[in-house]
């Protein structure tokens, strides 16, 4: 297989996997799903952060999700999310250190 294709797969599986994870820590279910807000403000230059617990998330189990991530070996770079128009989390993964940039593909297109 490609290794461009393999890679793709991986983050897109890691993804996947990140977001089943999230859904089950929270217990969003169809039918079941909580309001979201839209923020008061739109980014311009940057981001507001916030700590996860202030956008009603558990730090904790966004800990468990990153440590996961990396044991599996999932080819994933970084991890950004945003939560009320708020980052709650971003996160690089060896080797990638967030400050350099390098080719995204089209990694977007599946997001």
């Amino acid at each position: 297989m490609n290794r461009k294709i393999h890679i793709s797969l991986g983050v897109i599986t890691g993804i996947i996997i990140f977001i089943t994870g999230l859904l089950l820590v929270f217990r969003l279910k169809p039918g079941n799903t909580p309001q979201i807000s839209l923020p008061d403000y739109w980014p311009k230059e940057e981001w507001l952060t916030n700590t996860p617990e202030e956008q009603g998330m558990d730090s904790v189990k966004l800990a468990e999700g990153l440590r996961s991530i990396q044991s599996a070996g999932f080819p994933i770079h970084s991890l950004m999310i945003v939560r009320n128009g708020y980052v709650v989390l971003d996160a690089s993964f060896y080797p990638y250190d967030g400050q350099s940039p390098h080719n995204l593909g089209s990694v977007t297109k599946s997001v």
